[in-house]
């Protein structure tokens, strides 16, 4: 399984993470956070997203009978809705949404060039996409840029506060949590797979205060 090391640095007298230090491999992993639709994020987290309301109404559709639905298809299309950044997101080192941007559904009539990323989606035809069709990955199987380009580092606080890792913003972080003695910092390195960037209890919590990345 692809992991992504990050650097903690740890206050040893208090026993917490003061930041983690990463390039930009970890920082495009948080940013492609914010192109998940609402539904992915609940199915990731479980239906655990801390934004209760929204877990209810997940669990609605997911209890819903397909005889209310215009067609079964809008059932996939609520309880896994796909990303409009998918395909770019393929080249995350660690992506937290499983599904596979590479499935389309095409229309069965030769002649039309329709398609869509949920099975039994209708055409404006009105024929049902169902059948499977794989667009091919790149055969270099390189990783490119994502987001962020460059070989930046990035300084990553415990609320999600993401800035390159210069000295007047290191400084500027340490002087906020009142630390004055350097020595008391030990330097960590961890290594991060999909497991532990999906069952990150802070990822969409609707108390930023009792979230809490590095616990």
């Amino acid at each position: 399984m692809a992991t992504v090391s990050l650097k903690l640095l740890v206050d040893t007298e208090k026993n917490r993470v003061v930041f983690a230090e990463s390039e930009k491999d970890f920082v495009d992993i948080l940013f492609s956070f914010l192109t998940l639709p609402m539904g992915t994020i609940i199915r990731v987290l479980d239906k655990r997203s801390s934004v209760e309301c929204m877990d209810k109404l997940y669990e609605s559709v997911d209890n819903l009978n397909c005889k209310y639905l215009e067609t079964e298809a809008c059932k996939a299309m609520l309880l896994q809705p796909r990303s409009a950044a998918e395909q770019l997101c393929e080249d995350l080192h660690v992506n937290a949404d499983d599904l596979n941007p590479r499935r389309l559904y095409p229309c069965p009539l030769s002649y039309c060039s329709s398609y869509s990323s949920i099975c039994g989606a209708r055409c404006s035809c009105g024929r049902a996409m169902d059948w499977c069709f794989h667009r091919p990955q790149a055969a270099s199987g390189v990783k490119n840029d994502v987001f962020l380009k460059g070989e930046e580092t990035y300084i990553i606080s415990d609320d999600l506060h993401v800035a390159p890792a210069t000295v007047a913003a290191t400084l500027s972080l340490l002087q906020k949590l009142g630390i004055k003695d350097a020595e008391a910092l030990e330097k960590r390195i961890v290594d991060v797979d999909r497991n532990e960037v999906r069952n990150y209890s802070w990822l969409y919590s609707s108390s930023s205060s009792s979230s809490s990345m590095f616990k």
